[in-house]
């Protein structure tokens, strides 16, 4: 007889599925996002009917619970609730999406099916990309004007240079760290659709010449270098000595001009008027925060640049700021924190599968540290990674996908131990 808990229990393994499913049509069309929300919060009581417990316990919850908690004062707090309820819907999926990959991801098996996630994903991303990024052909000297008129254009929503970039080189190093790190014991049909995604989204990201994003990579490649070969820190030196001269001889200002380029604006100094707005938005709202995704409205209200111009700026152009300006400085502290958490998993991840021998798991921990690093360093130029942006919860993706991985990490651990101490105990009792 079939009860109800096992019913559940059987429904509750399609639940990344759906989830994924239903998510990845939400970051097709922004429509799709209130049932995207209604299928992955229906799984959490079938979850519960299953299993008799909600999810499984992770190093974020706390952190989870102080954003969520934060929602309903910014849906409060938001003069424009039209704008702010999608991106507290997209935040919450992105949430779920993370949940349902802990809950669902319990082997190594799993883990490697999340990382072909990844890969597709990523392959999505930059298909899309060559149809939708809004191209600027003449800053491609390399490449004839011509070849971007040949491509069709799709009817739909155009897509920043800077929001493909940044979210390219989230997934990107991933795939890379574990080419460099587990070669040998990958086989050759997944190396061979590893590096044509890379290639081609690779190619998609060089299209974009978003700076930011390139930057960040460079990070990235230079942490999964320091991490693999021990001799990498001299190339890290050199690099350091090169930019110290470049920026000395040509001025910093002029490397940081370079860098700060963006559609909408170029020059630091742009920058800097646009960081000072978010700055006294965070000082007159510092707990609730202005309301997700109300920046460029409300600072052109409340807080207008000096050069006019209003409705073409969205976000604060630097993922901390943008964090404290929607959600206050709590949702930004406990976001910095989820994402300390996420790093120091990553690392023991790698740290810990580095010393057994298991150089796929010590890739996927070196990929999701040089992810980070990616974002990190492209998010203190821009804010593409958070809430108004459609693939926002792929970064949930990558954070569920690493604390799976040192979930599975700690049972082997766990397993190791209680073999070592049963071991230990034959060993004593073979004395007597």
């Amino acid at each position: 007889m079939i009860t109800i808990k096992h019913f559940a229990s059987q429904i509750s393994t399609i639940e990344i599925w759906a989830a994924g499913l239903a998510i990845a049509a939400s970051i097709a069309s922004e429509r799709i996002l209130p049932i995207a929300f209604l299928v992955v919060l229906i799984f959490w009581p079938i979850r519960w009917l299953g299993s008799n417990r909600i999810t499984r316990r992770t190093p974020l919850d706390f952190q989870i619970l102080v954003i969520g908690l934060l929602l309903p004062v910014t849906l409060w707090a938001t003069p424009l609730p039209e704008i702010t309820q999608p991106q507290v819907l997209r935040l919450l999926t992105g949430i779920a999406l993370f949940y349902a990959i802990i809950n669902w991801c319990d082997s190594t098996v799993k883990l490697k099916w999340l990382v072909f996630g990844a890969a597709a994903a990523l392959l999505a991303l930059a298909v899309t990309g060559l149809f939708y990024v809004d191209w600027v052909p003449e800053k491609l000297p390399i490449l004839p004007a011509s070849l971007f008129q040949m491509l069709p254009t799709f009817p739909g929503d155009r897509i920043q240079r800077t929001v493909m970039g940044g979210y390219l080189i989230l997934l990107m190093p991933i795939l890379i760290s574990i080419l460099i790190f587990a070669f040998k014991s990958t086989r050759r049909i997944e190396i061979a659709g590893f590096v044509f995604v890379l290639v081609f989204s690779g190619t998609i990201l060089l299209f974009t010449l978003a700076r930011g994003a390139f930057l960040g990579l460079a990070v990235a490649i230079i942490v999964l270098a320091l991490l693999r070969w021990r001799n990498a820190w001299l190339f890290a030196v050199f690099l350091l000595v090169f930019i110290i001269v470049v920026g000395s001889f040509s001025g910093w200002k002029s490397v940081l001009d370079f860098f700060s380029e963006s559609s909408a604006f170029s020059g630091i100094d742009n920058r800097l008027e646009i960081w000072t707005r978010a700055f006294l938005m965070i000082q007159d709202f510092p707990i609730t925060g202005i309301g997700m995704g109300t920046f460029g409205p409300v600072m052109d209200h409340l807080y207008p640049l000096f050069n006019g111009g209003t409705g073409h700026i969205p976000h604060a152009h630097n993922l901390y700021l943008q964090l404290a300006v929607d959600l206050g400085i709590p949702g930004l502290l406990a976001w910095l924190g989820a994402e300390i958490a996420v790093i120091v998993c990553s690392w023991q991840l790698y740290h810990f599968s580095s010393l057994s021998g298991d150089q796929w798991m010590a890739g996927l921990g070196a990929g999701i540290l040089a992810s980070q690093a990616a974002m990190l360093t492209q998010g203190m130029m821009d804010a593409v990674m958070w809430g108004m942006v459609r693939p926002a919860p792929l970064v949930w993706m990558v954070w569920g996908t690493a604390i799976a991985g040192w979930n599975i990490m700690q049972a082997r651990k766990t397993q190791a131990g209680l073999i070592l101490v049963g071991n230990d105990n034959r060993n004593v009792a073979n004395r007597f």
